[in-house]
């Protein structure tokens, strides 16, 4: 319980001072994902086949089980935060790649299951970049990636 609010704390504290200094940061942040994808992958495929290509470093058959994964999870994501594939994708793209920049390497598999397990429902006013962007600034903070998706689940499903 005392890691819960502590998380909380973390979480209010640096959101409130990341939104306070990086105003204008979002529409770099849609245009940088969607390069990131395209320059990795020149296949026109759809989005889960991608994200199982960036993950499995290339080559990887359209019939193998984590592109079907990955298609389940971002329907799931989908209904949960009103979003479409396309825009999950890249946003998952980006928080992986944001990772990197710190040291912390997690598959995009990961990530993505991480992130369907934080709500226990659909939530309004609530985007999966916003989600995304807490989970980076706690694993920013040297919190592991269950302890992050465990803290933010209990933090915002009370």
């Amino acid at each position: 319980m005392i890691l819960v609010g502590i998380i909380g704390f973390i979480f209010l504290y640096t959101i409130i001072n990341t939104l306070s200094e990086n105003q204008g940061s979002k529409r770099s942040y849609k245009r940088t994902t969607k390069s990131t994808i395209s320059k990795k992958s020149s296949y026109n495929k759809p989005m889960e086949y991608t994200l199982a290509y960036l993950d499995a470093d290339g080559s990887i058959s359209e019939d193998h089980i984590s592109v079907s994964r990955c298609r389940s999870l971002l329907e799931q994501l989908s209904s949960t935060y009103d979003a479409d594939k396309d825009r999950i994708g890249n946003a998952t793209v980006a928080m992986q790649n944001e990772l990197k920049k710190v040291g912390v390497n997690e598959k995009i598999i990961n990530l993505l299951e991480g992130m369907n397990r934080i709500y226990l429902g659909r939530k309004a006013n609530q985007t999966y970049e916003q989600c995304g962007a807490a989970y980076i600034i706690l694993r920013k903070k040297s919190v592991s990636h269950s302890e992050a998706i465990i803290g933010l689940r209990e933090f915002l499903n009370k």
